[in-house]
C-alpha cells in the first residue's frame, strides 16, 4: 500500500488522561474506499479513536495523518473532505434541516444540491420543522444528510445507531447502503448496533480496555469461527479447553462456546479427547456480535 492509498495512517497513537490508558499505542493503515467498524464495550477506546482523527482532542503520544495532514492542525480545504456523525452531536436546535443545510453548503466546495435533494428523499427529512422538534431519528436523518452531501472522503461515524428504535434504524441504514452502492465512502465507524455493521464492515478492530485485542478482514475473521453447542455429562473446565475455544460457558448439562479457528477434523478430534459423552452437537456459522462477545468474555 503507497502512503498516497491511506486515508488515515496512525503510528503508535495513544491517549492518556492521568494514569487513565483510554487508547493504547495503535498503528493503523485505512485505504481508500475501505470500511473499518470499531467494536467493544463502552469505554474500550473507540470514541477516542475517533475523536483523535477528527482532531477533538491530541494524543498523548504517537502520531496520525488523516488525509495526508495531522488532524489537529486540520487545514480548511482538507477538514471540507471530512463528514462526521455521532451519538454526542449536537445540531442547531433553533433551524429547521433546510437551514442547517443552507447553512453548511459554503463550507464544503464539492456539496452536490441534486444529491443533496436525493438524500433528503432516500431519509424522508421533514425540511420545514424545528430541529428541536425532531424526534431522534429524524435528527440522525438530517445530519447524514449534512454529511454525505459534499461526497466526503472520509466518513467518521461513532455510534451513528444508539438510541433509535429498529424500525427507524433500518430505514437510516437501507438509504446509507443505498448511497453507498452509487458513493465510495471510507469509513471508520464504532457502533454498539453490530449486526448492523456487520453489513457496512470490510475489516474490524475490536478493543478492549484501551488496546485492539484483534484487527481482521471480517469476511477472514467469519470463514474462522463457528458457534458450538452440545450435551454432555461432564463438567466444563474451561482453563483445560484450547485456547481457542472462547467462552466456553455450561448450562446444565449443555456448553456452548465459539470455535475462532476452526477445522473440522482437528476440532471433532479435540471435542472427542475432552468431551467423549458429547451429543446432540450443533456446529454453525459464528455471527460477529457472538464472536465479539466470546472474545471479549475470553479475554476478562
Amino acid at each position: 500500500m503507497n502512503a498516497t492509498d491511506r486515508i488515515v495512517e496512525t503510528k503508535q497513537l495513544t491517549k492518556n488522561y492521568g494514569k487513565l490508558n483510554a487508547l493504547a499505542p495503535i498503528d493503523l493503515q485505512i485505504p481508500g474506499g475501505s470500511a473499518l467498524a470499531l467494536l467493544g464495550r463502552n469505554g474500550s477506546g473507540k470514541s477516542t479513536l475517533i475523536r483523535l482523527l477528527m482532531g477533538f482532542i491530541r494524543p498523548s503520544f504517537g502520531t496520525a495523518r488523516v488525509l495526508g495532514v495531522n488532524p489537529a492542525s486540520c487545514p480548511e480545504n482538507i477538514r471540507a473532505r471530512i463528514a462526521y456523525v455521532a451519538d454526542s452531536q449536537d445540531l442547531p436546535n433553533a433551524m429547521t434541516p433546510a437551514q442547517y443545510l443552507a447553512y453548511l453548503r459554503p463550507f464544503y466546495p464539492t456539496w452536490d444540491h441534486d444529491f443533496e435533494k436525493r438524500l433528503i428523499k432516500l431519509f424522508d427529512v421533514p425540511l420545514h420543522r424545528k430541529i428541536r422538534h425532531l424526534s431522534r431519528g429524524q435528527r440522525v436523518k438530517a445530519a447524514f444528510v449534512g454529511a454525505l452531501s459534499f461526497h466526503p472522503s472520509l466518513l467518521l461515524l461513532d455510534e451513528p445507531f444508539s438510541g433509535l428504535d429498529p424500525a427507524v434504524r433500518d430505514e437510516v441504514l437501507d438509504a446509507l447502503f443505498e448511497t453507498m452502492n452509487t458513493q465510495e465512502w471510507t469509513m471508520v465507524i464504532s457502533s454498539h448496533e453490530i449486526e448492523e455493521v456487520e453489513k457496512l464492515a470490510d475489516n474490524v478492530i475490536m478493543m478492549d480496555a484501551g488496546k485492539a485485542c484483534l484487527r481482521e478482514d471480517k469476511d477472514t475473521l467469519l470463514a474462522r469461527c463457528r458457534s458450538v453447542s452440545f450435551h454432555t455429562p461432564a463438567t466444563l473446565t474451561p482453563a483445560a479447553l484450547p485456547a481457542h475455544w472462547w467462552n466456553a460457558v455450561q448450562l446444565e448439562d449443555r456448553i456452548t462456546f465459539v470455535d475462532s479457528e476452526h477445522e473440522p477434523e482437528k476440532f471433532l478430534a479435540d471435542l472427542h479427547r475432552h468431551f467423549p459423552e458429547h451429543r446432540h452437537l450443533t456446529i454453525d456459522p459464528a455471527p460477529l456480535r457472538s464472536i465479539t462477545r466470546a472474545l471479549l468474555r475470553h479475554n476478562d
